[in-house]
């Protein structure tokens, strides 16, 4: 298999981009391949109009587009293809590209061929977004300059040069390119592991694979951060120093990690004890069970990257959270409104339940792509829990949520659109005169919207527009 190993590689070559998207991958790409001179073609199966936004942010770029389908001559042509990495190697196209000579490459597989120096990653299947983005917080408030990339974030082809500590926010595909390159983050962070992606992999195993290419390729002089009562990683073999976060137990003195020790924080390196604060002083949402490990997880990282205990301290009170993860949209006394569109897993959204605590519970779930993932559990939970489950029409997702459960003992809706979703569970919630109306679709976003992000959007919007039922 070809792969880059040096810049000229690159330089005034023939390069295809494989799917432009909406996010920063292939704009990124485009930014760093024109500052090498190469001749840049764009194919993308999304039309212009949808497009149109990446296509903005390179209008002074000479570059060919083909969008709304591929063309074969443009993968015979090419030197080296870019591909999106959720576009398996396997794909026909880029076959026929690789018998043409061409270098099959990604974004973060060209990073790790020519970034050379130290760099942070997490990964998990969820919760890696807020910890990367709460550890680039944590520096940042610390005077260290540090930025965050990788996975829904920036391009990481934008920081080749930065003297900046970089933070990679790493899905289990560019985890896999990383590992053709045989690199491993320097400090890795491994937050959590259990199904998701089993429409893109033949089981779970080829998904714990590409994983662990977190810290596959790691040095005794490296660190990696995992979670010390998940016995997933109880059998993980690793050549560098480990350490630990749990919200649950705190193991003896000699295991180093960050624990939560009489509801306070505290971290213990090599037989000395640190406090930080009481979990009380957290904002909210950081004190909810899942995303109190993922706080534990990023003062871990943030610890081990240099910052002092007390600078820690400071920065995780001023933290406030990211968009469409259990992001607080309205909140009194009687009422709460929680935008968890990030919850594209079953356990995502069983979390998100379980971390409620104003009730009865408006749910509205579904609205995107079935991952062939199993639904029993989360469906148990909501018979046991939710007062109204509010599902769509014409997704993939909500019939299969539907099927699992008589639901006897709540009121079941279905709707065509987030409109209709968000205007039954805002009459509901104004009519019982207290609760929780929450998003927490447990699925991808696509293709019933665009992405979780539209979809979390549309329902901010609409709550927005209706938010007057509750305040009247």
């Amino acid at each position: 298999m070809k792969l880059l190993t040096n810049l000229k590689q690159l330089q005034h070559k023939k390069v295809l981009i494989m799917g432009l998207g909406t996010k920063d991958g292939g704009v990124g790409a485009a930014v760093f391949c024109h500052q090498h001179h190469c001749e840049i073609t764009i194919t993308d199966l999304q039309d212009k109009p949808a497009l149109q936004s990446s296509i903005e942010k390179l209008k002074n770029f000479k570059i060919s587009y083909h969008l709304g389908g591929h063309l074969v001559e443009d993968f015979i042509v090419a030197d080296i293809v870019i591909r999106n990495p959720g576009i398996k190697r396997s794909h026909p196209l880029l076959k026929i590209a690789q018998s043409s000579g061409a270098t099959i490459e990604s974004p973060l597989g060209i990073f790790c061929a020519l970034y050379k120096k130290p760099f942070v990653g997490i990964t998990g299947t969820k919760g890696k977004s807020l910890t990367t983005h709460l550890v680039e917080h944590i520096l940042l408030h610390s005077d260290i300059p540090a930025v965050a990339a990788g996975n829904n974030c920036r391009s990481p082809l934008r920081f080749m040069e930065t003297t900046k500590k970089i933070i990679l926010e790493l899905s289990s595909w560019q985890l896999k390119e990383m590992g053709l390159h045989h690199r491993s983050p320097n400090l890795a962070c491994w937050l959590n592991f259990f199904p998701d992606h089993q429409n893109y992999y033949a089981d779970l195993d080829q998904y714990w694979e590409d994983k662990m290419q977190i810290s596959k390729h790691q040095n005794n002089k490296d660190c990696l951060i995992l979670p010390w009562s998940d016995q997933t990683f109880k059998h993980l073999n690793s050549n560098a120093r480990t350490f630990y976060f749990d919200t649950n137990s705190k193991p003896n003195n000699f295991i180093e990690g960050v624990w939560i020790n009489q509801s306070r924080i505290e971290i213990n390196e090599q037989g000395r004890q640190f406090n930080l604060l009481n979990c009380k002083y957290l904002p909210p949402y950081l004190k909810t069970p899942h995303y109190l490990k993922l706080t534990l997880a990023a003062i871990a990282c943030s610890y081990l990257a240099g910052v002092p205990p007390e600078k820690i301290t400071r920065a995780l009170t001023k933290f406030k959270g990211l968009p469409h993860r259990f992001e607080t949209l309205y909140c009194s006394d009687n009422f709460s409104i929680i935008n968890d569109s990030a919850a594209t897993t079953p356990d995502s959204t069983l979390a998100a339940i379980k971390a409620v605590n104003q009730w009865p519970l408006i749910l509205i779930a579904g609205g995107g792509g079935h991952k062939n993932l199993d639904y029993r559990k989360l469906s148990r939970e909501i018979e046991k829990s939710v007062a109204v489950l509010i599902l769509f029409n014409q997704d993939q997702t909500s019939p299969i949520i539907k099927n699992q459960q008589n639901y006897s003992h709540l009121k079941l809706i279905e709707v065509d659109d987030m409109e209709q979703a968000v205007g039954e569970g805002m009459s509901r919630l104004n009519k019982q005169k207290r609760g929780t109306l929450l998003l927490s679709p447990g699925c991808s976003g696509s293709p019933f919207f665009r992405d979780l992000f539209q979809r979390g959007e549309l329902f901010k919007q609409n709550v927005t527009e209706n938010i007057r039922l509750l305040q009247n």
